[in-house]
């Protein structure tokens, strides 16, 4: 589950969305390993503007094929059936889609932008905590919690408005390690 906004983009908030994928970890140390994702990551904003007539509600949903690197940190040794850790690393988004939805007076359509008012990748860094359960050798269940902190300019255009506006997501994910390595 994903809560993102956009970061200098005024009068917007948060909304929530989808994430899912697959992880693959490999611990090359007793405390020390990396992780490499593959995620979908439906983020976006939301705007609400009072009007004498009623209020529009405008919401912005960009989905991204997310891909970081981590760093993972155990606070546990190998052997434990539950295992601390936290994750630091860079991530890359690919933009897979961009939509739209407003809503006036009760009346709501969605449409499709345009995704070249959009830049095709998105560079970050992730920062996070989780708890591994071992389920059997080399299979562990996950609970993590991380946010991504969007470095780059999400749009790719010239509206002084939309100049410096990046993508941030806090995340909170449940799934299915398999870990190779020691």
């Amino acid at each position: 589950m994903n809560f993102s906004s956009m970061k200098n983009l005024d009068a917007s908030s948060s909304t929530s969305g989808f994430t899912g994928g697959a992880t693959l970890n490999y611990r090359f140390l007793d405390f020390l390993g990396v992780g490499v994702d593959a995620l979908y990551s439906a983020e976006g904003a939301k705007y609400v503007v009072d009007f004498d007539l009623g209020k529009i509600k405008y919401k912005t949903r960009l989905s991204y094929l997310r891909v970081p690197v981590l760093l993972n940190a155990y606070l546990s040794k190998t052997d434990a059936p539950i295992k601390a850790k936290i994750m630091l690393g860079p991530a890359i988004g690919f933009l897979l889609d961009a939509k739209s939805e407003l809503e006036i007076s009760g009346f709501s359509t969605e449409f499709d932008m345009n995704k070249s008012d959009f830049k095709s990748t998105d560079f970050g860094a992730i920062a996070g905590a989780g708890i591994d359960f071992v389920l059997k050798d080399k299979m562990t269940l996950n609970l993590d919690g991380r946010y991504y902190f969007g470095a780059t300019k999400i749009f790719d255009n010239d509206i002084p408005l939309l100049n410096d506006v990046k993508n941030n997501c806090a995340s909170v994910t449940i799934g299915l390690s398999f870990i190779i390595g020691e």
